[in-house]
């Protein structure tokens, strides 16, 4: 038996320490500039990182016998899906030049800010949603930015309540991320990666949002608890 543990813990180690040599290596490449993101390039780092990751989490805590220790392994392992989350988000929104080709607006290197900046809501989304009916605007270009708007924080509605117990609660878990967001925009603005628009804000809110919803949901709580992830 105790053989069979400490193989457990030894492969787990190991498992973690491929993880870990990926994130280092994608985190590398990004802050050396020499790789953009596409959709495709973003689900294959996040497996390479968190594939291996979740099984090591998943041998420590088949191997432990203490339940306090099992609740601060998943702690590490969700903080490490937030950490490396983060770092893409810091590599799609200030470091990929790329995202904003296609885009209605006008460009980011822009140093007017009234002309770079959108502080009327839905204005870009009646933009892009009349585009797509009058067929100005390559549809494909029109639901990357809607969709991918959506998805981008929309991990935050599992990670933030899941790593952050006072976020858990609605109102301070929205609060939390209009601040991210908000902070976020200006920083695409102030830098030159991108631009200042509510509509971003908003979509990216109801994204993040759904997947509070999701998470919220008995069945979701129910199963969070089983592996851990919330008491």
């Amino acid at each position: 038996m105790i053989n069979r543990v400490s193989i457990g813990r030894s492969i787990a180690m190991f498992l973690y320490g491929i993880g870990a040599v990926f994130a280092i290596y994608i985190g590398s490449l990004i802050f050396m500039g020499d790789v953009m993101f596409d959709v495709r390039g973003l689900i294959l780092s996040s497996m390479m990182v968190c594939i291996p990751s979740g099984i090591a989490t998943y041998l420590l805590i088949k191997n432990t016998q203490n339940v306090a220790t099992k609740y601060r392994i998943m702690d590490v392992f969700m903080a490490i899906l937030l950490s490396f989350y983060s770092l893409l988000l810091i590599s799609i929104l200030f470091l990929n030049y790329t995202r904003n080709i296609g885009a209605i607006s006008i460009s980011s290197n822009t140093t007017n800010f009234r002309l770079n900046a959108n502080f009327i809501p839905f204005k870009t989304i009646t933009i892009y949603i009349q585009s797509f009916i009058n067929g100005n605007l390559n549809k494909s270009i029109i639901f990357q930015n809607l969709l991918g708007n959506l998805l981008l924080f929309s991990p935050m509605g599992i990670l933030l309540p899941s790593l952050f117990k006072k976020l858990q609660k609605l109102k301070l878990f929205l609060l939390s991320l209009l601040i991210i967001l908000i902070s976020v925009e200006v920083g695409q603005l102030l830098t030159s990666s991108g631009s200042f628009d509510i509509d971003d804000i908003i979509l990216n809110i109801a994204g993040a949002a759904f997947f509070y919803f999701l998470w919220s949901l008995n069945i979701s709580q129910r199963f969070l608890r089983k592996i851990y992830i919330i008491k």
